[in-house]
């Protein structure tokens, strides 16, 4: 793939004297190099921001997994506690069903047995037995109202459980919708912060031309050549400083949306989304030495170049060497 330092470093054949203004072609060599080397960062940001917002969608997907699993053990414990409360009543009105019967047959047995002795003792006796049934019923009555009502109150509660769920889990399923415009927004402050240090990119001083170095040949050339390592050192400074400026911290999330689920972290065997490489789309100080070597060394076969035969005009040469040499 082509970079960078393949188009700074590009040399061609010659095929007879000058087709091509060295000044011309070399400056639209570095204005090409510029560009791409612009491009492979700005590459190499996107991303990074990229896998920062899948890693987000990541971490709200597990989130929404952890909503799931509340609501439906919600749901269990709710139809547990209902259950349970059925199962209490049918129970205690068999119990009580079950003592009405045998108060009541035992009302009768004795009524039977008392009445052959007196009849008045007998319709006493019921009297009392009913009386004494008409209360336990009474008591049931109470109690099967008192059950209804708990009943009641626990329908109530896990309604309202349940509701306040779904609705927690709606706004994250809105946050999760909102995440592309935010990403936009975040994108659309970043292009206008490069907008904005695009002027000084253009404001870089320029190297003299090569032109007054033939013009002028009793200036030594060691001269020339610290200013040009300079402003090529200055140039790589303007470039960092433009980066230092934004950081990926600026496109995290908003504070109003908060993680509501103490779970909701990235373990280590879970899956971080997609992790891109762009170890190629780094540069360091080393490409400015690299650079700083190749005008030293064009600079000496500028030199050489003068003593040599026509006959090697053959051999590859770049086009500054070319140039001086003709």
């Amino acid at each position: 793939m082509l970079n960078p330092d393949k188009i700074k470093e590009k040399e061609f054949q010659t095929t007879g004297r000058g087709s091509y203004r060295a000044d011309d072609v070399d400056s639209f060599l570095a204005e090409v190099s510029s560009s791409y080397e612009q491009m492979f960062k700005e590459n190499g940001e996107l991303v990074k921001k990229i896998s920062l917002l899948a890693n987000k969608v990541e971490e709200y997907k597990k989130d929404e997994n952890s909503l799931k699993e509340a609501l439906l053990a919600a749901q269990k414990l709710a139809d547990k506690i209902v259950a349970d409360a059925k199962e209490k009543i049918k129970s205690d009105l068999a119990d009580a069903q079950d003592k009405v019967d045998g108060m009541l047959s035992s009302a009768k047995g004795e009524a039977a047995d008392i009445v052959a002795k007196a009849k008045n003792e007998a319709d006493g006796t019921i009297l009392q037995a009913k009386k004494q049934a008409d209360e336990i019923l009474g008591t049931v009555n109470r109690k099967v109202t008192q059950e209804s009502l708990a009943f009641d109150m626990l329908q109530k509660e896990s309604s309202d459980f349940r509701s306040k769920l779904i609705s927690m889990y709606k706004e994250h399923l809105n946050l999760i919708n909102d995440l592309p415009a935010l990403a936009e927004e975040k994108l659309a402050e970043i292009e206008k912060k490069e907008a904005a240090l695009a002027p000084k990119e253009d404001e870089k001083p320029e190297v003299e031309p090569e032109q007054e170095k033939i013009d002028e040949p009793d200036e030594p050339a060691e001269n020339t050549e610290p200013e040009v390592i300079q402003e090529e050192a200055d140039e790589k400074e303007d470039d960092d400083s433009g980066l230092e400026r934004f950081s990926l911290s600026d496109i995290g999330p908003a504070d109003e949306y908060d993680d509501i689920s103490s779970d909701s972290r990235f373990d280590d065997d879970s899956d971080s989304g997609f992790s891109l490489n762009v170890s190629d789309a780094e540069f360091d100080d080393e490409d400015d030495l690299t650079e700083n070597n190749s005008v030293a060394e064009n600079d000496s076969s500028d030199d050489d170049s003068g003593e040599a035969d026509d006959d090697e005009d053959d051999e590859p040469v770049s086009f500054k060497s070319f140039f001086k040499k003709k």
